[in-house]
């Protein structure tokens, strides 16, 4: 029986949010890069949501999943980023190690990340009190605009950063990272000021 891609989708979100929380850390850069193959899918996904035709109930489950990513999973990468690989790295960089402009901003560029992910939060908080959830050109706008800040905040990072962290950082400072993403990905996820914000206004707000 052929799987409608509806429900294709919905098992892809599922198996890649089981993974985002129950990685086993062995190559702490390889892990990165994992979290990097799996937010790209993702980013698919919100580009799916806000284009598709689909029936209403998958672009609502759809909704959910995709603001667990923006709430919980990509600020815990972020947040791994900045306080586990690039002070170390900082650390570990040679006089010889030149980088690109854009690639130095990669730490500031976080902010915006964050920014613009709070936005499409209460967007598609909106879209969900609907019924049914039919995307705004608000939320279509803000989503082509999230999309392509984060691919390419990614592509700089898997191109740059990622590469020169296997080639500098020594065995000390991988162990350091490894420990840091075990306990961060074995600690349940608290509560979130947007999953709040989320729960507490997709009723009757359409």
């Amino acid at each position: 029986m052929r799987i409608p891609i509806e429900e294709s989708r919905l098992h892809l979100v599922a198996a890649m949010n089981q993974v985002l929380l129950g990685d086993e850390v062995g190559d702490p850069i390889d892990v990165l890069v994992g979290d990097h193959f799996r937010i790209r899918a993702m980013l698919n996904l919100l580009t799916d949501c806000a284009r598709a035709t689909m029936p209403a109930h998958v672009r609502s489950d759809l909704l959910r999943s995709l603001v667990t990513f923006l709430v919980l999973d990509l600020p815990r990468h972020l947040t791994e980023e900045e306080e586990l690989l690039f002070p170390r790295l900082q650390r570990r960089l040679r006089p010889s190690d030149v980088l690109d402009p854009s690639v130095r901003s990669l730490r500031t560029d976080h902010l915006g990340i964050r920014e613009a992910a709070a936005r499409l939060v209460d967007e598609a908080a909106r879209i969900q009190a609907c019924t049914p959830p039919v995307p705004t050109p608000e939320f279509r706008a803000m989503v082509a605009r999230f999309v392509t800040m984060k691919q390419r905040h990614v592509a700089a990072e898997n191109a740059a950063v990622l590469p020169l962290a296997r080639h500098r950082l020594k065995a000390v400072d991988l162990s350091g990272i490894g420990r840091g993403l075990a306990h961060g990905r074995s600690a349940p996820s608290g509560p979130s000021t947007w999953a709040t914000r989320w729960l507490s206004t997709t009723a009757g707000r359409c």
